[in-house]
């Protein structure tokens, strides 16, 4: 347990280190932050964003990946992250609808990512309490709190250092640190507002973990033109033993059908009302065939779907029930087990020519939209461990649409 705990110190590498931070609040449908001073390439900008509206649909600055967005309740709060690379200038945040908003930007120096976020906590109450995390990997822990009403700290939390602070009017905010904690549980820890509107509070843990993430090797794609019982989809090219394959297919239907079960393969996810949409995975063997059937079992139609392979990947978890029938689909969170995952989001619509919305910091890796139905959409993102918070997808229409999110974990050891 000692040797887990104390990762980053037997690596001989140097913990993460507070450079530098900028806050700026402003009611707008955008919010435009001062560069921090002191950055260097390579080092990681950790940016915070609160709301006081419940919602929102943030668009980080280019660069920024939001591992975290939690738009429930009584504000939205948006956990994003980028490497320094060149920075120059300053960095907006945009809003779908003007509200009051809060972005702190904060620089760490030998940190690679976010290895850790807790649940967002929402209350009515004055005092913010951030709960506590399960860090895998030794780094900096960072407490952020902010509050809807126009407040000042009453009370600050106990045993943390101040790394940015904007009170006064609404939201107020306040991020703090800790350094040096190690990979083990941490302690919740309380910030008291002078007002007493609702509050928002969350821990994340900053760390310098070596990269694990898993590794995109190549998707194949397929469908078929005139209705069929079956969808033949190509081995994705670069496919070599224990690869991970991530299978998703649709079909344009007007009543609910059954799959056939798919030598091999696990099914995961499966829906079967107004659009299919189902989600299965397979490890690859060492004799792995070109191709793959899979099939409905009565009512030939039109099918398409993809394989997408990962590298040093395993299945981690899929959302327990599918998001339909809306635009945009608000795909619910997720909680992978470990840092750096891989969160897989995809929608289908059962009609030709229609591009589905790629989520706000994700990367479309296959998409059909083409003129023959259904269209579909695969897309991931890189995120921490813990909650990723909602994403929104948006689809053209609320009838015969659905979606769902996955994650996928590294199988690669952190030491």
């Amino acid at each position: 347990m000692l040797a887990h705990k104390l990762r980053a110190a037997s690596s001989g590498k140097a913990l993460p280190k507070f450079i530098s931070s900028s806050v700026n609040r402003i009611t707008a449908t955008s919010n435009t932050v001062i560069a921090p001073s002191g950055i260097k390439d390579g080092d990681l900008l950790v940016a915070v964003v609160f709301t006081d509206t419940p919602g929102q649909d943030v668009t980080p600055h280019t660069g920024f990946n939001a591992i975290c967005s939690d738009a429930s309740l009584n504000s939205t709060v948006v956990i994003a992250t980028k490497t320094a690379s060149s920075e120059s200038g300053n960095y907006t945040f945009t809003f779908n609808s003007s509200a009051k908003t809060s972005v702190a930007i904060l620089v760490y120096r030998n940190a690679t990512t976010v290895n850790t976020v807790g649940v967002c906590t929402k209350t009515a109450s004055p005092t913010g309490t951030a709960g506590s995390i399960t860090p895998t990997y030794a780094g900096v822990l960072c407490c952020a709190f902010a509050s809807m009403s126009a407040s000042t700290v009453t009370t600050a939390p106990s045993g943390l250092t101040e790394r940015a602070l904007s009170t006064g009017n609404a939201p107020g905010v306040g991020v703090y640190d800790l350094s040096g904690q190690s990979a083990a549980a941490t302690s919740a820890y309380s910030l008291v507002w002078s007002g007493s509107g609702s509050v928002a509070s969350v821990q994340f843990q900053v760390t310098n973990e070596p990269s694990v993430a898993p590794e995109f090797v190549a998707s194949a794609s397929t469908q078929n033109t005139s209705n069929g019982f079956w969808l033949v989809i190509n081995k994705p090219t670069g496919t070599v033993e224990n690869d991970l394959m991530v299978a998703i297919m649709s079909g344009d239907i007007s009543t609910s059908r059954t799959w056939a079960a798919a030598t091999g393969w696990t099914e995961v996810a499966a829906y079967k009302g107004g659009t299919a949409l189902r989600v299965l995975y397979k490890v690859a063997t060492s004799s792995e065939p070109s191709s793959y059937m899979f099939s409905i079992t009565s009512d030939s139609t039109l099918l398409a779907g993809a394989i997408l392979t990962y590298r040093n990947a395993a299945y981690d978890t899929i959302a327990g029930t599918f998001t339909v029938n809306a635009n945009p689909l608000l795909l619910p969170s997720i909680s992978p087990s470990l840092s750096q995952s891989l969160l897989i989001a995809c929608g289908a619509r059962p009609a030709a020519s229609i591009t589905l919305g790629t989520p706000k910091s994700m990367t479309a890796m296959v998409t059909d939209n083409d003129a023959t139905s259904p269209s579909y959409i695969v897309c991931d993102q890189s995120v921490a461990k813990g909650p990723t918070g909602t994403r929104s997808m948006s689809t053209g229409s609320t009838t015969n649409v659905a979606g769902i999110m996955l994650a996928i974990k590294p199988t690669r050891s952190l030491t």
